[in-house]
């Protein structure tokens, strides 16, 4: 499933970002550009983050930004930035060198990237890889 959401023009590979905002931002950039999603959900999303605190990173290394369906999703849609060196998202260790964004637009659509990305970084092999890996093909390899 995630190949049909994570391409060469879905993935952005920096060395480093100086905050988690402009990490969100750059994730999101693919999707932004493609008309998959409008800016008002990546306002959303820092907004969220800024107000809840870092909830989106769900393990070492690893963050999903999303926000609630809002009418600013056109198109289910994922997008990944896969840093050098790992941005935090917090003043504790909250620190992400994978920053996904999910796109939904309700509440159901997402589930099956959902569960799919799940399976792939429940295995820390994949995820040492993903963090290892230094080009766009090894990143989708890896996943698929």
């Amino acid at each position: 499933m995630l190949k049909n959401y994570l391409t060469e023009e879905t993935i952005v590979i920096e060395d480093n970002i100086t905050s988690w905002e402009s990490a969100i931002t750059l994730a999101s950039q693919p999707l932004l550009e493609s008309n998959k999603i409008k800016q008002g959900y990546v306002d959303e999303m820092i907004d969220n983050v800024k107000k809840l605190g870092p909830y989106i990173v769900i393990s070492p290394q690893i963050a999903i930004a999303h926000s609630r369906p809002n009418g600013f999703v056109n198109e289910v849609s994922l997008s990944l930035l896969k840093l050098n060196e790992p941005v935090n998202f917090s003043e504790e260790d909250h620190e992400a060198s994978l920053i996904f964004v999910l796109a939904a637009i309700d509440n159901e659509q997402h589930l099956g990237i959902l569960r799919s990305l799940a399976e792939k970084l429940g295995d820390s092999k994949n995820v040492t890889r993903l963090i290892e890996a230094s080009s766009k093909k090894e990143i989708i390899d890896i996943l698929n």
